[in-house]
């Protein structure tokens, strides 16, 4: 699901390139598979948010499994079949996994905010 597009501040635009720079020719989180194009996906994600961009928000993931993330039950994409069901708490085991570097669950959730439901102290139980 493409998002309208946001204006970005310089930094993070940047943090967002260093991102896309330092995942490019690994294989994606969700399936292991090398799919082409690359997508970052945004962990939490809201409007005008400040830190939005930062890297501890940003999962790698094929374009096929983020727009799985999106599309929910989705069974094939573009016919193929396909083989994960990524869930928003499937996203930050892999954001663990694969970049414990930029692991950072108290700023997702404040990032987040008291009002999201998705992500509030519950979510992420077990991943601190």
């Amino acid at each position: 699901m493409k998002r309208n597009p946001t204006k970005r501040s310089p930094e993070g635009q940047q943090a967002l390139d260093e991102f896309r720079d330092r995942w490019e020719w690994n294989p994606c989180w969700g399936c292991g598979e090398h799919w082409i194009p690359f997508e970052r996906h945004h962990i939490v994600y809201r409007d005008g948010v400040k830190g939005m961009d930062d890297q501890r928000n940003l999962a790698h993931l094929c374009k096929m499994c983020h727009d799985v993330h999106h599309n929910h039950g989705i069974q094939t994409w573009h016919g193929i079949a396909v083989k994960v069901r990524l869930t928003k708490e499937d996203v930050l085991r892999l954001k663990k996994q694969y970049d414990p570097e930029h692991w950072d669950l108290a700023f997702l959730r404040l990032l987040a905010g008291p009002g999201d439901g998705r992500l509030n102290m519950e979510f992420g139980r077990g991943l601190e």
